[in-house]
């Protein structure tokens, strides 16, 4: 790892920038999303400069065939200039996308390793109050409706079969 795979975050402590380990679940994902949006536009970025470069390389062809050596000088710089950039567009690209993948798996350790606060009987009680329980009788009524009406599906296919 780099010194800049790195962030200051208290009185002199550093923290990789893929370690979401002291976050809560929405701010981990937040932060993941950030790091996501940053490759998109790196990569979309790398399209620009590509078709930058196709256009010089073009400019550069049609400035030889116009036997224009100033021309093609000038068009070479432009493309010098321009594999630079695209190079290190890459290199982003490569290290957000390796960003990305380990915060991804991260993300997926901080989601398995998280433990409601909330006691999941008592909210179900404290449901149960409110809304008054469960209808059984509406339950019982729906489970017949459901017998009878495959009841009457077995009778059709039996007449059908005929």
């Amino acid at each position: 790892m780099s010194d800049q795979d790195f962030t200051q975050f208290s009185e002199g402590s550093f923290r990789s920038d893929t370690d979401l380990s002291d976050m809560d679940i929405d701010s981990a994902k937040e932060y993941v999303v950030s790091f996501v949006t940053s490759l998109k536009q790196t990569q979309r970025k790398i399209y620009e400069v590509m078709a930058e470069l196709k256009t010089w390389l073009d400019r550069k062809q049609f400035a030889q065939e116009k036997n224009r050596p100033d021309l093609v000088e000038a068009a070479q710089g432009k493309i010098d200039n321009t594999n630079a950039q695209l190079n290190t567009l890459k290199t982003e690209e490569q290290d957000l996308a390796a960003k990305v993948q380990e915060m991804m798996a991260n993300l997926k350790k901080l989601k398995n390793g998280f433990t409601p606060t909330i006691n999941a009987e008592q909210l179900l009680a404290e449901l149960e109050m409110i809304t008054g329980g469960k209808d059984e009788v509406a339950d019982q009524f729906k489970e017949e409706d459901v017998l009878n009406e495959l009841e009457r599906l077995k009778a059709k296919m039996e007449e059908e079969n005929k």
